[in-house]
């Protein structure tokens, strides 16, 4: 029994970014008195993983000693998002007192009030029985699932074949097509028929590994298969039977074991205190092996092969539409320019929930890129489908071999940033946009008119990786600069424009997600237009100001910040002359200071009565702020004092010069991956100095497979 709680333990403990507000597992006993049957013990605990640990160890029910010669046991790590988090709502989920019937779900059952009837919604299924207790049933729909089988000996099958019984309901979640052996309960369910059994050449049966993400079950095997949507997996020793209700012209009829690419190294921190820093300096190697074996940096040529079937059909696309949810959404804002540049076709962003409400007017000549870290991501995947119905050609960009998406679209490209496992995603936002940008180089190599463009970017992609080590250098640096300029911010402003806004909405999204500080990004052109309002000595302002073909209006933009008191961090470039800025900045700075002196000067030193200075004016106590010259009693000096908006000591300070962090300099659509990664360590740096769990933020999960 230790070795099957461990077991059970470490694989949620391995997928705890899925969820980690509640967690439970389930196990078989052996009843008292009899030692032939078994009952169902349930450990289920509110919080993280390591909290059910430690109460299963204290558990006097469960002996770690006890030893069996089959076991089916389940676990399940919880986020919350249809009950609050509660030992009550926390899986295992039972049929009654005595756990004749347990089964845990992913997802959102959506009628669950009328659950007795049919399922609806997305979810994925265990079913687990004291009456038969050395089978499960497995089902999904619309939510991974994957099983794995290990093996010493070569398997006997390559594949599980599928049947289908079209005759059953159409709800395969609550109908297995089975029956109970004629001894009834504690006989095992009899299969359709009886396909080939997976077993190992030695003949043994195989352990077998049930789970939602490959991380739970790569330290155990590698030898998968993927569950599709309605399939029904009844798993027993001797091999598995997977059945559907409803026939699929678009589902092969067998589901191949494949191999996983996942090392576990992979998955774990090493020397980082946290997976999200890891992440964030696996950057240069993640950017590398996206671009590793497909691009040619010699011959300046870049080859896909997942798309070199559907390439000439993307050239003559209507519009190409990228539709992505959070930071996929953002790495398709920062690649849409060029895209559009490079293709000669229009190029739209659309987030996925937004265009999943809308049901837009969808072309059979549209090209649709659906855009997701973990390939399950619900409201892309809805969106694909939509999409998929309407005759369009739809393509995907994922992190994850054999994803719901990857395997639904018509072709697509694996980023190969490597496992992501911090909740916040770093280095698969710049692979995608590094992914985005080889299909924008693979569109435009056509083109003579290009060719300078295209060899270019592919000049300045060769050295990306060294440039991002570069900005990595200046971790220590943002460190200092969180810590003394934003540690007790309560808002945050992020400005940029053309390829920098998506850098600006990406940074504020993680440092939303991490650090819970308020923070919006910004285009620049749109400062007149009602951010401008909120600009003042107080609020930090995070300014990226980069040599692009906008960098004048750029620096129009800090003109405009700093004339009003706004004291900006600035993100440059090493090339970029930012000294009139500086001055202009000190001056500012300088006669706020003056003006504020002069209208301290005028207060009394006591409670009295001072004509108002003019709004705006000088602090001369001669001008006044209405035509009569309103008299107002001011409160005791150091009661004003207390109420100004900026102290003398405050104003000396922001006389000073601006804080600017340095980055490489690059071709403009590769900047913003530069520009970025800057805002991920200061969103790194908040949230540890705050205190917060950086790899599980609260109220969050890794892949959002629910609405």
């Amino acid at each position: 029994m230790a070795e099957i709680t461990a077991f059970l333990l470490r694989g949620l403990e391995r997928q705890e970014y899925r969820g980690y507000d509640s967690a439970g597992l389930a196990v078989d006993l052996l009843q008292a008195g009899s030692p032939d049957q078994r009952a169902i013990h349930i450990v289920k605990k509110t919080g993280k993983v390591s909290i059910l640990s430690a109460a299963v160890k204290e558990d006097p029910a469960i002996d770690m000693a006890l030893s069996l010669d089959q076991h089916i046991g389940i676990a399940h790590t919880r986020w919350a998002t249809h009950g609050a988090p509660l030992d009550g709502n926390a899986h295992p989920h039972t049929s009654d007192p005595s756990n004749q019937f347990v089964v845990v779900h992913n997802g959102v059952l959506n009628n669950y009030l009328v659950l007795r009837s049919y399922l609806d919604g997305a979810y994925a299924l265990l079913f687990k029985s004291s009456h038969f207790p050395d089978e499960i049933i497995a089902t999904r729909r619309g939510s991974p699932l994957l099983i794995g089988l290990k093996s010493a000996q070569p398997l006997r099958a390559t594949h599980v074949g599928v049947d289908v019984d079209v005759g059953a309901p159409q709800h395969p979640a609550l109908h297995m097509p089975t029956a109970r052996g004629p001894g009834g309960p504690g006989h095992a369910l009899s299969p359709l028929r009886d396909s080939l059994p997976l077993l190992a050449a030695d003949a043994r049966p195989l352990p077998y590994f049930i789970a939602s993400d490959p991380a739970a079950i790569v330290e155990h095997t590698r030898s998968v298969l993927y569950l599709e949507d309605g399939d029904v997996a009844h798993i027993r020793k001797e091999g598995i039977n997977i059945v559907r209700t409803t026939r699929s012209t678009e589902l092969s009829p067998v589901r191949a074991i494949q191999s996983l690419e996942l090392e576990l190294a992979q998955i774990m921190k090493g020397s980082f205190p946290h997976f999200m820093l890891k992440e964030i300096f696996d950057q240069p190697s993640s950017s590398f092996n996206t671009m590793r074996g497909r691009i040619n940096f010699d011959s300046y040529t870049v080859t896909l092969g997942g798309l070199s079937s559907q390439m000439d059909t993307i050239r003559r696309s209507r519009r190409i539409v990228l539709i992505g949810c959070g930071t996929s959404f953002h790495a398709c804002l920062a690649s849409r320019a060029v895209l559009e540049e490079l293709s000669s076709v229009p190029v739209y962003a659309e987030l996925a929930s937004d265009f999943v409400d809308r049901r837009p007017v969808i072309f059979r000549d549209d090209t649709y890129i659906f855009v997701s870290q973990s390939g399950e991501t619900a409201d892309t995947l809805q969106a694909l489908r939509y999409a998929k119905s309407r005759g369009a050609l739809c393509l995907g960009t994922t992190n994850t071999v054999g994803s719901s998406i990857a395997r639904e679209t018509t072709c697509g490209v694996h980023i190969n940033a490597g496992p992501e496992i911090g909740v916040a995603s770093t280095k698969a936002y710049t692979s995608q946009v590094i992914v985005l940008l080889m299909i924008a180089l693979v569109l435009g190599s056509d083109s003579v008119a290009l060719a300078p463009r295209r060899r270019e970017i592919i000049d300045e992609l060769r050295v990306l990786p060294d440039k991002i080590a570069e900005v990595l250098k200046l971790n220590e640096e943002l460190e200092s600069l969180t810590e003394h300029k934003l540690l007790k911010a309560t808002n945050l402003v992020l400005m940029g424009r053309a390829f920098q806004h998506a850098t600006c909405l990406e940074g504020a999204l993680k440092i939303k997600e991490i650090a819970y500080l308020h923070s919006e990004g910004v285009q620049s052109g749109e400062l007149k237009h009602g951010p401008l309002a909120l600009i003042d000595e107080h609020l930090p302002i995070i300014s990226i100001v980069v040599p692009d073909a906008f960098l004048e209006k750029s620096m129009n933009a800090l003109y405009q910040v700093t004339a009003r008191g706004g004291r900006p961090i600035i993100i440059s470039t090493t090339d970029v002359d930012l000294s009139s800025v500086l001055a202009a900045s000190e001056a500012t700075g300088q006669a706020s200071a003056a003006a504020h002196s002069a209208s301290t000067e005028a207060l009394p030193s006591s409670s009295g009565v001072l004509r108002s200075p003019r709004v705006g004016g000088t602090g001369d106590p001669s001008r006044t702020a209405h035509p009569t010259g309103t008299d107002i009693t001011l409160p005791d000096e150091d009661q004003l004092l207390d109420q100004q908006p900026i102290s003398h000591k405050l104003l000396a300070a922001a006389g000073g010069p601006l804080q600017c962090i340095r980055v490489p300099r690059t071709v403009d659509v590769l900047q913003g991956i530069l520009t970025v990664i800057p805002l991920q360590l200061v969103a790194y740096h908040l949230a540890v100095k705050r205190g917060f769990n950086v790899d599980f933020p609260r109220n969050l999960a890794k892949s959002v497979t629910v609405e």
